[in-house]
C-alpha cells in the first residue's frame, strides 16, 4: 500500500454549533458523542439520511446518480463493522446553512452544500449532539465554493468525494479525528480510493468506531432512482398486460 503521506493532502475539517473540536483522537477511545442505543453497544441503530441540494443544480457537475450511489457505498463501508442501519428519506427541513435550526422529525443526517469563506475546506459535519432538539446535529455540508476540482475515484489531482462522504459520515456517527495517518478519519484528504479499487476503512477507523456502537453488520436502504422505479413499473405494466393476453378465456 502506497502511505498516503507522500501524496498532496488537504484538510478535513469538523465544525460544530455547540464547540469547535481540532483535537486528535485516541483511535479506540470511545467518544461522548454518539446516537443512543436503547439497548446498550452491539444493538441495533437506525438512522435516516436525506440530501437538501447535491442534486439541484448537480454537486460540481457529478451527476446526482453517482453522488447518490458514492453516498450509499459510504454509508455501507461503515455499516459492514457496526449494527448501523442507515434509511433514505425525502428531505425535509430549512435549505443548508450553519444556522440551527430544530430537529422536529427531520431526517437526522442531511448531506447539502453551501459557500464557505475558505476554498481549501472542503466539507463539515455537525456532532451529534442535542440530538432531540438540534437539527443541525449529524448534518454534512460541502463546501460549494470549493476551489478544487472533485470527482468520484479519479485520482489526483480531482478531490474524491466518496472519500470525503466516507470521512463525514464518520463525524456525523459521532468519531473524531485519528492519528493513524492512513485512517480515514485522519483529518487529511489521501487520494486513498481508485476506481475498480475496493475502497475500505482501516482498523483504526473500525476501532473507534466499534468502541461507541459496538461490533455488528448494518445496512443501508437508499431511495431508487427515478428510472430505475420507472423501468420496473414499465416492466411491471409489460408482464400484466402479456399475461391478459395469453390468459384463455374461462
Amino acid at each position: 500500500m502506497i502511505r498516503h503521506a507522500q501524496r498532496p493532502r488537504l484538510p478535513l475539517l469538523i465544525g460544530c454549533t455547540f464547540l469547535a473540536l481540532a483535537a486528535t483522537a485516541s483511535p479506540v477511545r470511545a467518544e461522548p458523542f454518539a446516537w443512543p442505543q436503547v439497548q446498550g453497544p452491539g444493538s441495533s441503530v437506525v438512522l435516516t439520511y436525506s440530501f437538501v441540494n447535491l442534486f439541484d443544480p448537480a454537486f460540481q457537475g457529478i451527476p446526482p446518480a453517482q453522488v447518490r450511489a458514492a453516498t450509499a457505498q459510504a454509508f455501507s463501508l461503515w455499516a459492514q463493522f457496526a449494527p448501523l442501519h442507515f434509511i433514505e428519506r425525502l428531505d425535509s427541513g430549512p435549505p443548508s446553512s450553519d444556522m440551527d435550526y430544530a430537529a422536529d422529525g427531520h431526517p437526522q443526517i442531511r448531506i447539502g452544500a453551501h459557500g464557505v469563506d475558505d476554498g481549501l475546506l472542503l466539507a463539515h459535519t455537525f456532532l451529534p449532539i442535542a440530538i432531540d432538539v438540534s437539527g443541525l446535529a449529524g448534518d454534512i455540508h460541502f463546501n460549494s465554493d470549493s476551489t478544487v476540482i472533485w470527482g468520484i475515484e479519479d485520482g489526483s489531482p480531482t478531490i474524491d468525494f466518496l472519500e470525503v462522504m466516507v470521512h463525514e459520515i464518520g463525524h456525523a456517527l459521532g468519531l473524531l479525528h485519528v492519528s493513524d495517518v492512513d485512517a480515514i478519519m485522519n483529518p487529511f484528504h489521501g487520494f486513498r480510493f481508485r476506481r475498480g479499487e475496493p475502497a475500505y476503512l482501516l482498523p483504526a477507523d473500525v476501532a473507534a468506531l466499534q468502541a461507541i456502537y459496538g461490533a455488528g453488520v448494518g445496512s443501508v436502504e437508499p431511495v431508487p432512482e427515478p428510472s430505475t422505479v420507472m423501468l420496473a413499473c414499465t416492466g411491471l405494466a409489460l408482464l400484466l398486460a402479456r399475461r391478459r393476453r395469453i390468459t384463455p378465456p374461462r
